[in-house]
């Protein structure tokens, strides 16, 4: 009897030790800081850059270009008016003869037999079935009365309606513009609705070898741009040849909006009016001490303002920034941070203040 009372005694002794031990462990659980909690959890994987190494950028743009030749024709305008139609575009071949332009009087309101609006063009048809009819009579006399003086009406009937011919011919060739030569249009100038007057240049046809390229581009790669500069000119079949800037124009195209730019191929003969592409590495250079360049990915802006992170002691660490400049898919940043500071481009996730970080 007392060895079994003895046995229960130790019994539960031991149940309450281990009770003991139990609560004592899940206390410690619970009283576990965060940071001691996610001590496990993988880091997130970051690339960085010194903020030295983000002073400047290069950048490639990719431009449309055409290949022009030496030689060009420009064609102007010989009449006032609304361009009607423009049946061209730059790179399109041209053959002699054919129409360009067609040039009518917006505030014409007598519209001619030849379909173009203009008040001088059906006064020449007119004075042309005039003549028309005057020689066609002066001719049926001088057959019936076959004298001289009607053979000198019907010959100066017959010079009249040559006049009148030449006129309409004038008349129209002015509003009808024509292509002189055959070639390849390495500019056009005008639209449909443009205005014009005598003068205005229309268009520029190209023949020839062709030892130029030409493209347009904005005011910020304008900028960047030097003579002598070289350009990549991409042709069909991955064709790349090399070209040196030899013209930047100081006003932009006010059809375009854009700055015209030639540069000159080294001793390529390629047909006029070959399209292609023009490559332009720009670098930028940060103006300001405080200032570098970042990816707009890694910029972070809600209500509190712009900021991006560095890695500090294995941990992201959030960083204000003082202002940003947006130019394309770049950021231009000021902070005040060191120079050896490593910012954070990349990252494969979302990142908070003080969150754990793996640099690859």
């Amino acid at each position: 009897m007392i060895r079994t009372k003895t046995a229960l005694i130790l019994a539960a002794i031991l149940l309450g030790l281990f009770g003991l031990w139990y609560f004592a462990a899940r206390k410690n659980e619970s009283a576990q800081t965060p940071s001691e909690a996610g001590a496990d959890e993988r880091a997130l994987e970051v690339s960085v850059k010194k903020a030295g190494d983000l002073k400047s950028i290069t950048s490639e743009e990719r431009l449309p270009v055409v290949i022009v030749a030496d030689n060009e024709t420009v064609i102007t305008a010989e009449t006032s008016g609304t361009i009607a139609s423009a049946s061209f575009e730059v790179g399109s071949s041209i053959r002699q003869g054919a129409t360009l332009v067609r040039i009518t009087d917006p505030n014409g309101s007598i519209l001619s037999k030849s379909g173009i609006r203009s008040e001088a063009i059906r006064q020449a048809e007119i004075a042309v079935s005039s003549a028309r009819k005057s020689y066609k009579e002066a001719k049926r006399l001088a057959e019936k009365n076959t004298n001289k003086e009607s053979y000198l009406d019907r010959d100066l009937a017959r010079l009249r309606l040559e006049e009148a011919e030449i006129a309409l011919a004038n008349a129209l060739d002015a509003s009808t513009v024509r292509a002189p030569l055959s070639g390849i249009i390495s500019e056009k100038y005008v639209n449909v609705g443009s205005s014009v007057t005598p003068g205005t240049m229309l268009a520029k046809i190209a023949t020839g070898s062709a030892p130029k390229a030409r493209f347009q581009v904005s005011e910020r790669v304008r900028d960047s741009l030097a003579i002598g500069d070289s350009v990549r000119i991409l042709l069909q079949e991955n064709r790349e040849k090399t070209a040196h800037v030899t013209s930047i124009a100081a006003h932009a195209d006010p059809a375009t909006g854009k700055f015209p730019i030639e540069a000159r191929l080294e001793k390529d003969s390629i047909p006029s009016g070959t399209i292609g592409s023009a490559i332009i590495e720009i670098r930028q250079i940060a103006s300001e001490a405080s200032s570098f360049f970042l990816p707009l990915s890694a910029i972070t802006t809600n209500q509190e303002g712009s900021f991006f992170f560095v890695a500090e002691n294995e941990k992201a660490k959030k960083i204000s920034a003082t202002s940003i400049i947006v130019s394309g898919e770049t950021g231009i940043v000021s902070a005040d941070i060191p120079e050896n500071a490593a910012v954070i481009i990349e990252s494969t996730g979302t990142l908070e203040d003080g969150m754990k970080i793996s640099e690859e």
